[in-house]
């Protein structure tokens, strides 16, 4: 009947091992699709702000043009072209200093969440490890002060 509790016990702390791993995995992807949310969201408000200056620039090359219709074609297409070339590189480096922020980000809350998931996994285990010993405390008092089979014995020192 002792060993019946025994083992009853046992494997209701893997269980409960296994269920706080799984809590703690939905959490980490739950912020990782928080993340990726972000990121998404953050390169469409780019690409909208790349579209607004690309429609501020066509306005002032037509502005431009019809002010000054002296200009040759060619020179404002090189002046057109430039203007789209910086405002295409000042949008890639925007999108690689945002996604860097962001990928930094997420690598801290990261490590803050498994540096807390190893600290709670560390506390329940000394607590159940605690729990177990006074547990097998109690079951050695009340067992006669006979000598438990060489099996149960063996089995008691592994688990502890």
């Amino acid at each position: 009947m002792e060993v019946i509790i025994i083992i009853a016990f046992i494997i209701g702390v893997g269980i409960g091992f296994g269920i706080t791993y799984w809590l703690l995995q939905q959490r980490i992807e739950e912020q990782q699709r928080d993340h990726s949310q972000q990121t998404v969201k953050t390169v469409s408000e780019l690409e909208k702000a790349y579209e607004s200056r690309m429609r501020e620039t066509l306005e002032s090359l037509q502005t431009a043009y019809q002010v000054n219709s002296s200009v040759s074609p060619e020179k404002l297409q090189a002046e057109y072209e430039k203007m789209l070339q910086d405002s295409l590189t000042s949008l890639q480096q925007t999108c690689q200093n945002q996604l860097t922020e962001n990928n930094q980000q997420l690598q801290a809350a990261i490590h803050s969440l498994q540096t807390t998931c190893e600290t709670q996994l560390s506390q329940i285990t000394a607590q159940l490890k605690q729990q177990q010993e006074s547990f097998l405390a109690e079951i050695r008092q009340q067992l006669p002060h006979t000598e438990p089979p060489t099996a149960i014995q063996e089995s008691l020192s592994s688990n502890e």
